[in-house]
């Protein structure tokens, strides 16, 4: 991922770390930070909340439309 990446809602992203990989979407990019966007998690919910969109684990996978 571009830490220049601008996420919509709707984005499918990759979590690239060797030991909890994870997918989820983008549900929402109304934070107070502007460079936060807050993924829901598939493999791991428990972990789902607000995420830096520059943060080195994190990969764009798929753009919404």
């Amino acid at each position: 991922m571009k830490a220049d990446h601008k996420y919509k809602v709707g984005d499918y992203v990759k979590w690239n770390h060797a030991q909890e990989p994870d997918f989820g979407f983008v549900v929402n990019t109304n934070s107070r930070r502007r460079s936060d966007v807050h993924i829901v998690w598939t493999v791991n919910p428990q972990f789902s909340g607000w995420y830096d969109s520059g943060h080195s684990h994190m990969e764009l996978i798929s753009e919404s439309r």
